[in-house]
C-alpha cells in the first residue's frame, strides 16, 4: 500500500509541474512516506534584480566614501588648485599652481587639440578609418576595448578619448596622424610651445606613465588651464561631446558612462577631462556655465581644475565645493553699459526736452559679489545742435574704490534746438503742474 501511495503522490507532483511554468512554481522536497514538506527553496533572482542590487551597493559604497571627505575643504583634499573665468582668463581661486604635476588622462585635451587642428588644416577627415594594430590593441588603464584588426572611424575615437578617456583610441589616432607616437608627442610640443606654455614634460598622448624610464607627462596646473582655455577658445563644439553622459557604440557593443563625475550635478557643467595615476592621483578638468538673465550681468563661464586628490571620492568632493563656491562667489558684471543711461539732461532749451546720456564702450569684469561698484561722471552743458553718437562727457567707474574703466559719454539721438512755440508749452506745463501740487495736497 505504501509503494502505492508513493507512486501516485509522485504523479500528482509531477502532474502539477507540468501544468505551471516552472519559474512561477514553488519547488518542495517532501517526504513521501510522511506526506510532510520537508523545505523550501526560494526562487533565484533575475538578473534586472541582481543589477539593482549591484548597483544599490555601488551607490551606498560610494556615499560612504563621499561622507568620510564631505567636511574637508579643497586645499586639504588636492595638491593644487584653480579657477579661472574663461572668457579673460583671470586666476579666481590659486594653489600650487606653478608646482610641475603628472597631469595622466588630462593629457588628452592636448592629443585632441592636435587632431582637431589636422583636421582643421585638412590633413586628416572625422570619416578616416583608422586600422587598430596590437600595439593599440593591448594599451591598458581605460580603454575603448579596440581589437586587432578593426577600422574605427576618427570621429568615433575622438569620442572615446574625451568621454571615457580611452587611451588605445587616443594612441590610435596618434599613430594614424603622424605615423608613430614618438612624432605625434612632438606636435603635441609644438602646440603648447605656440600657446605659451613651458614647464611641461611630454612622453605619449595617453598620459599613462612609462615605467621602464620612470617618467610620464607633466605640467603646471596654470598650463593645463591655458591650454583647457584655448581648446574651448578654438573648438567649442567639442562641449557638445564632453557633455556626453555615456558613450554608446551598438555595432561594437560598447556602452561606458563619462568619466566626469560632475556632469550629474546641477552646476551647468557640460565638460571637460578626467585623469587618473599613482603619481598624478585623481585629477579633473571642469567647465561650467553660470547663465544669467540680468540688466546688469553676463553669463559667466568658468574652469575649475583639481589634482592630486587621493580618491574618487576625495576628488569628487574637491571639484566640486571649488565649483560650487566660484559659481556663488563670482559673477560678471556689465560695469559700464552703453545701453543703459546713467543721466537723463532735462532742459526747455532743447529739443526733445530729456536727452538720454549713456556710456560709449562696454566694459565688464568678474567680480565678487561682496565688491562694491561706483562711478564718477562729468557731462557739458547740452548746446544744440547736437548729433547722435556725440560726445558729451566722460564716465569712470571704480571697483572698491579702485578705477578700473574710462569711457566718453555720448548721446544717441539728434539735438536741436527747441522753437519759441514749444518752450511756451513747457512753460504752460509746468505752471499747470504747480499749481495742481498746490490744490491737492
Amino acid at each position: 500500500m505504501k509503494k502505492i501511495f508513493k507512486k501516485l503522490s509522485l504523479l500528482v507532483l509531477v502532474f502539477l509541474l507540468l501544468l505551471s511554468p516552472f519559474e512561477s512554481y514553488k519547488v518542495w522536497a517532501v517526504d513521501l512516506e510522511e506526506g510532510q514538506v520537508l523545505e523550501e527553496e526560494k526562487p533565484q533572482p533575475s538578473p534586472e534584480e541582481l543589477e539593482a542590487q549591484r548597483q544599490a551597493e555601488i551607490k551606498a559604497e560610494w556615499e560612504r566614501q563621499v561622507k568620510k571627505h564631505i567636511n574637508k575643504s579643497p586645499d586639504q583634499l588636492t595638491t593644487a588648485y584653480l579657477v579661472g573665468d574663461f572668457e579673460s582668463g583671470k586666476i579666481l581661486e590659486a594653489k600650487n599652481i606653478d608646482d610641475q604635476v603628472a597631469i595622466a588622462s588630462t593629457s588628452k585635451i592636448l592629443s585632441i587639440f592636435v587632431v582637431l587642428d589636422e583636421i582643421k588644416a585638412g590633413n586628416i577627415s572625422k570619416d578616416d578609418l583608422v586600422y587598430i594594430d596590437k600595439d593599440v590593441a593591448k594599451l591598458g588603464g581605460s580603454s575603448y576595448k579596440l581589437k586587432e584588426g578593426e577600422e574605427v572611424t576618427v570621429d568615433d575615437l575622438i569620442k572615446a578619448a574625451l568621454i571615457v578617456s580611452g587611451n588605445d583610441a587616443v594612441k590610435a589616432l596618434a599613430k594614424h596622424l603622424a605615423g608613430s607616437e614618438e612624432v605625434f608627442v612632438e606636435k603635441m610640443k609644438i602646440k603648447l610651445d605656440s600657446l605659451n606654455i613651458d614647464n611641461y614634460q611630454l612622453i605619449n598622448s595617453s598620459g599613462l606613465p612609462n615605467y621602464n624610464i620612470d617618467m610620464q607627462n607633466m605640467m603646471t596646473t596654470r598650463g593645463l588651464f591655458k591650454l583647457t582655455r584655448a581648446f574651448i577658445q578654438d573648438y567649442p563644439e567639442v562641449l557638445q561631446i564632453t557633455s556626453m553622459a555615456e558613450l554608446v557604440n551598438v555595432d561594437r557593443d560598447f556602452k561606458e558612462t563619462n568619466t566626469n563625475p560632475l556632469l550629474k550635478e546641477d552646476l551647468g557643467v557640460d565638460g571637460l577631462k578626467t585623469g587618473y595615476t599613482g603619481l598624478a592621483g585623481r585629477c579633473l578638468v571642469a567647465t561650467a556655465t553660470k547663465k544669467i538673465s540680468s540688466e546688469d550681468q553676463e553669463d559667466l563661464r568658468l574652469i575649475s581644475i583639481t589634482m592630486g586628490s587621493e580618491s574618487e571620492a576625495a576628488r569628487y568632493v574637491a571639484a566640486k565645493k571649488l565649483l560650487e563656491n566660484a559659481m556663488e562667489t563670482y559673477a560678471k558684471k556689465k560695469i559700464s553699459n552703453p545701453n543703459l543711461a546713467v543721466e537723463t539732461v532735462v532742459n526747455d532749451d532743447l529739443d526733445p526736452r530729456e536727452v538720454n546720456i549713456y556710456p560709449k564702450e562696454a566694459f565688464s569684469t568678474i567680480i565678487k559679489t561682496s565688491d562694491f561698484v561706483n562711478y564718477s561722471k562729468e557731462v557739458v552743458d547740452l548746446v544744440p545742435p547736437l548729433k547722435a553718437g556725440q560726445e558729451v562727457g566722460q564716465i569712470t567707474y571704480y571697483l572698491n574704490g579702485k578705477e578700473v574703466f574710462t569711457t566718453a559719454l555720448i548721446i544717441k539721438q539728434d539735438v536741436i534746438e527747441s522753437s519759441f512755440l514749444s518752450k511756451l508749452q513747457n512753460l504752460y506745463g509746468r505752471m499747470y503742474m504747480s499749481l495742481f501740487k498746490i490744490f491737492n495736497d
